[in-house]
């Protein structure tokens, strides 16, 4: 199976996905099932949620414009990954709100995000 392929599929289902008008749980089902895949939804899972890097150069920075600012954080992204990252990376460290598409069920650039 091609990346291109994969990354097809991944983005037909994405916005639901990314605006948190599905769960992650269905959104994982329906990709494993319209790409044919017979492993275990846990691997895919975690092939997906350690595949994010996150630049420390620009973390750095954040936390001086924290000693001056309150730092938001606002993202397109998925409730579960998301949720990870804030977890793994600490991000309650760099930012003194966080708000993601999938919290609030629109996304950037629609106007209803930046209304948010």
């Amino acid at each position: 199976m091609k990346k291109e392929e994969i990354e097809s599929v991944f983005r037909e289902s994405e916005y639901p996905y990314e605006t948190g008008n599905v769960s992650p749980e269905k959104f994982w089902d329906d990709f494993k099932e319209k790409l044919g895949l017979t492993i275990e939804l846990g691997e895919i899972k975690s092939v997906f949620l350690n595949s994010y890097v996150l630049n420390q150069e620009v973390l750095d920075y954040i936390l001086e414009l924290k000693k001056r600012y309150e730092i938001v954080l606002f993202t397109n992204n998925y409730e579960d990954l998301f949720s990870f990252i804030k977890k793994n990376y600490n991000l309650e460290k760099y930012f003194d709100f966080m708000f993601s598409s999938s919290d609030i069920k629109h996304k950037k650039p629609e106007a209803e995000a930046y209304e948010f």
